[in-house]
């Protein structure tokens, strides 16, 4: 996909956005030993992962609600999305049009409505198509 007049093709944006994700990851992990995991090679094999390939979305949402979880102290949820990050890194997503369903999208679907329906006055802004 390029957008048009686009300096960089969307490929390039991609690459510069995962490797943006997995410098902020490493900057979290290292900043707030809370996060910290007993083995650092598991986080390492995933920033490198999130930097080698695209990623699922559901990695994009985690890594919101972890900062919004850390900014509110919550620091087990924080743990526990860092940890999902690290499960899901590995994991190289094929291109699918999904409907937009608890059955099809799973604990992702309230998180994805979430975080794009911010202050919409209109309930259920995302719907199945």
């Amino acid at each position: 996909m390029m957008f048009p007049d686009a300096v960089r093709p969307a490929a390039q944006l991609d690459s510069d956005m995962r490797a943006d994700l997995a410098d902020s990851l490493a900057h979290l992990h290292a900043a707030d030993r809370r996060l910290c995991r007993p083995d650092a090679v598991v986080v390492g094999r995933a920033l490198e992962e999130i930097r080698a390939h695209r990623v699922l979305p559901g990695v994009f949402g985690r890594y919101f609600d972890l900062v919004l979880a850390l900014g509110a102290g919550e620091i087990e949820d924080a743990r526990r999305l860092f940890d999902e990050i690290l499960r899901l890194a590995h994991r190289t997503p094929t291109p699918a049009v999904l409907p937009f369903t608890t059955d099809a999208l799973d604990d992702d679907s309230e998180r994805y409505a979430r975080l794009v329906d911010l202050g919409s006055a209109r309930p259920g802004f995302l719907a199945a198509p």
